[in-house]
């Protein structure tokens, strides 16, 4: 573990709660190890952490977000989400690349739902010239988690969504039986069923979507007594 990142290490071991932690990993079906801090908590740690140390140079930020996320316990993969966002307006293009590789690394829905929309959907805004392509190359892999975050860059984009860039991603998915897929379509049509209910509501009509899909598109629009 890099020099840094020693300090927050020893308030982590510190506090460590073996019953919380096996809670934690119990709920993320077993795939990963936490120190079983919750997040209110981790996020005091992290405070105090930055006040005794100094956000050091963004140059050294790539390596220092790397050196989190390859640590065991789950935490960490937060630890590093947060200490990257604090980079956010120094962001360069090529960004891109350190976020590709964090939702390819130990990928689950915590850590690849807030890449896709928080920071992709950031990044891919700011640089629009990155756009179709490189989420074009996500929705084209094989691998998941690339395609759920196709799915999702635009989720918080609202009136300024590309939706028939979005509906060529979902025509690309209708195949698909991936339960995170299938709920990824569903969840980005209900958000932008919110600025344009009759579009989705017609794309939905129209298109043989999954069950689940269709269930989590419609659903604002039900509750909203708009179909």
């Amino acid at each position: 573990m890099n020099s840094y990142w020693k300090p927050l290490q020893a308030s982590f071991v510190k506090v460590e709660n073996l019953e919380t932690a096996k809670k934690m990993k119990n709920y993320m079906k077993g795939q990963f190890e936490y120190y079983g801090i919750k997040q209110p908590e981790r996020k005091q740690l992290e405070k105090e952490f930055y006040l005794q140390n100094p956000i050091p140079n963004y140059n050294q930020m790539e390596a220092l977000v790397l050196d989190a996320w390859k640590q065991p316990h789950r935490e960490w993969k937060y630890v590093a989400l947060s200490f990257f966002e604090k980079y956010k307006k120094q962001w360069k293009a090529d960004e891109i690349n350190l976020i590709e590789k964090l939702i390819q690394t130990d990928s689950w829905w915590d850590t690849v739902d807030m890449l896709a929309t928080k920071y992709s959907g950031f990044l891919l805004k700011k640089y629009p010239d990155l756009v179709p392509d490189k989420p074009n190359e996500w929705i084209q892999s094989n691998d998941l988690w690339l395609k759920r975050s196709a799915l999702l860059f635009q989720l918080h984009y609202k009136s300024k969504t590309d939706f028939p860039l979005l509906k060529a991603y979902i025509y690309e998915c209708l195949p698909t039986k991936e339960f995170f897929l299938q709920k990824a379509i569903g969840w980005t049509l209900r958000q932008y069923s919110k600025i344009e209910p009759a579009i989705v509501v017609d794309f939905i009509e129209k298109n043989p979507l999954p069950p689940l899909s269709m269930r989590e598109g419609l659903k604002w629009v039900r509750k909203e007594n708009l179909y």
